[in-house]
């Protein structure tokens, strides 16, 4: 059987502020919106598709964030630059951006204004 990932889901609970704060932070684009039956968004970038439901409409509710059991892990060229932008949004910081002269990385978590837990990593061998 073959599988691919269409895309990332977040339950929002304020749904159309999350995703202000997604396209916003992260210069997406509006793939698509769907307003009969339910409601649902999806944001998009190159390499990125993040999809958006009211997480009430879903009968989910929601709980503490720090305890979800998925997170998103992306990589950028730009970990530090990204920062910059979550915490001029009002995301959270979780740790970083940090260094690992080691492994010759930057790397960091964030939360979005949810709570949501993102990491981050830049894979280039240099920076």
């Amino acid at each position: 059987m073959e599988a691919r990932l269409l895309c990332v889901v977040v339950l929002a609970k304020n749904y159309d502020r999350l995703i202000r704060w997604y396209r916003k932070t992260f210069r997406m684009k509006t793939r698509m919106v769907v307003t009969e039956g339910f409601d649902w968004t999806e944001l998009e970038r190159p390499g990125l598709r993040i999809g958006f439901a009211p997480a009430k409409q879903q009968g989910v509710k929601l709980g503490r964030r720090r305890s979800n059991a998925v997170v998103i892990h992306l990589t950028t060229p730009n970990v530090r630059g990204l920062f910059k932008r979550v915490k001029r949004a009002g995301g959270g910081v979780r740790f970083g951006p940090s260094y690992d002269p080691k492994g010759k990385y930057w790397c960091g978590s964030f939360t979005d204004i949810e709570g949501n837990e993102i990491w981050v990593i830049d894979l280039a061998q240099e920076s």
